[in-house]
């Protein structure tokens, strides 16, 4: 229990809290404090024109009259209840008539004294004052009380703790409101990572989670991890199914022929043949292994990138010439309608391994006495590559599977031509990684066209 609090007590929720609500707290006690130092209860004004008036006709009606009791008279004379007619005695300082309500106004008066009309403003009054009558013995004044009851007079008769505690309220509830609306999205992202480190690879921070500031990018950061991560799980767990699946056949091939090498060993001949049968499939086992790991580096953003200014033309050219020596053996001619230049930014090494996967397909799959196309085209904006065979071609329901890693068309003709599957998904890994698009799709009068689309000069900040 203890542990646990002093774990929330050091939560970022908490702690910001805090830290908010100090600041808080500081910047009202020392405006509290500076307000003191700067008040003004009073001001000093020039007389009131209609006050001055309004005690000079007072005056004379107390001279044409002459009351014996001035307080009386004053007390009848009283027309509006928010202004009042006061009598000051000069020599015992006192005021009348009294009322209860302007308390505040005999107070004030009874402390200070004037000899000169002037108009004094409370922070809920106004006081106009004096004029002398009686041969200057008494001070006649007005006051006139607000009609609306002013705040700032209701606070100031508060006591003072509450005037200190009224805004530390107000200010723990806005600053308890303030960090909670910061750190509820890191408590959201920090719940979804728990439940993604535990193994719930479809977690994810819903789009109510998300602000437009930098939590939110954070949170669609995380986001986009989340997908990356799970999207290489689930191409690691495919592949490693497949591969398991793909290498039972060389094994059982290869256990095979182990046991009838084993056989043959009175037998030269047999067991030559046995063995070469062995050495046939390591070197399947051999191949498969080194695309599988191909495969998995690109499938799994673990491939090393090395970015340069390409002739993409100089790429090709070689890997004609090399698959044009491999067809010659079955009189199959590589046509190429290719430019001179065509610059891209990409990685060599990635962009000759996709291009000459498609060209040894297109070689193998072409019947003898054939010819295999190779186009290159660019417009404003993107390169198109067109390597188009005069083979079959696959079904239409094939089409779409063609680049999923060990997918075969034909299992006889696979294990005919030495394949291991995959070729074409080494292709659409290293392609999709220079953000390009490959596709298959079968030609009217021709065979199986593969189609590579490569953003032309494409900036480096936009390969992943």
């Amino acid at each position: 229990m203890i542990k646990k609090l002093v774990r929330q007590l050091y939560s970022i929720n908490i702690k910001l809290f805090l830290w908010f609500w100090l600041i808080a707290i500081t910047s009202i006690i020392s405006t509290q404090f500076i307000s003191q130092q700067l008040a003004q209860d009073v001001l000093i004004l020039p007389p009131h024109p209609n006050d001055q008036q309004s005690l000079y006709n007072t005056a004379n009606k107390i001279r044409k009259h002459k009351p014996k009791n001035l307080a009386d008279f004053l007390t009848k004379y009283q027309k509006n209840k928010h202004s009042l007619l006061l009598i000051k005695d000069v020599k015992t300082n006192i005021i009348s008539p009294k009322i209860n309500r302007f308390n505040d106004v005999f107070q004030y008066l009874e402390k200070n004294s004037f000899n000169t009309p002037t108009t004094i403003k409370l922070s809920n009054a106004r006081i106009t004052g004096p004029v002398k009558i009686k041969r200057g013995k008494k001070q006649l004044y007005i006051v006139h009380r607000d009609k609306k009851r002013n705040f700032g007079l209701m606070v100031r008769q508060l006591p003072y703790w509450l005037r200190i505690a009224i805004p530390v309220v107000i200010s723990f509830a806005l600053c308890w409101l303030l960090a909670r609306t910061l750190s509820k999205p890191i408590s959201t992202m920090k719940k979804v990572a728990n439940q993604f480190g535990n193994g719930d690879l479809s977690a994810r921070i819903s789009d109510d989670g998300m602000k437009n500031d930098e939590l939110g990018e954070l949170a669609k950061t995380f986001n986009s991890m989340a997908d990356k991560i799970q999207s290489n799980v689930k191409a690691h767990q495919r592949l490693l199914g497949d591969v398991s699946h793909e290498l039972r056949s060389p094994m059982t091939r290869l256990q095979l022929a182990i046991a009838m090498a084993d056989k043959s060993k009175t037998q030269p001949d047999v067991l030559a043949k046995h063995l070469a049968r062995c050495e046939l499939e390591v070197e399947r086992l051999g191949l498969m292994i080194e695309d599988v790991l191909s495969l998995s580096r690109l499938e799994n953003s673990l491939h090393n990138i090395t970015l340069q200014k390409l002739n993409l033309v100089d790429v090709i050219t070689p890997l004609i010439d090399d698959n044009q020596y491999l067809g010659e053996t079955r009189f199959i001619k590589i046509k190429a309608d290719i430019p001179q230049f065509c610059d891209v930014m990409g990685d060599e090494v990635l962009l000759a391994s996709a291009i000459n996967n498609i060209l040894v397909n297109a070689i193998k799959y072409s019947p003898n006495n054939s010819e295999v196309f190779v186009s290159l085209k660019t417009n404003s904006s993107t390169i198109t590559l067109s390597i188009i065979d005069q083979g079959n071609g696959v079904s239409q329901e094939s089409i779409t599977s063609l680049f999923k890693p060990f997918y075969r068309t034909s299992d006889a003709r696979e294990r005919k031509t030495g394949g291991t599957g995959l070729g074409l998904a080494i292709a659409k890994q290293a392609i999709s990684i220079h953000n390009g698009t490959i596709i298959a799709e079968n030609i009217p009068d021709a065979g199986l066209g593969i189609t590579i689309t490569l953003p032309l000069l494409t900036d480096s900040a936009n390969i992943e």
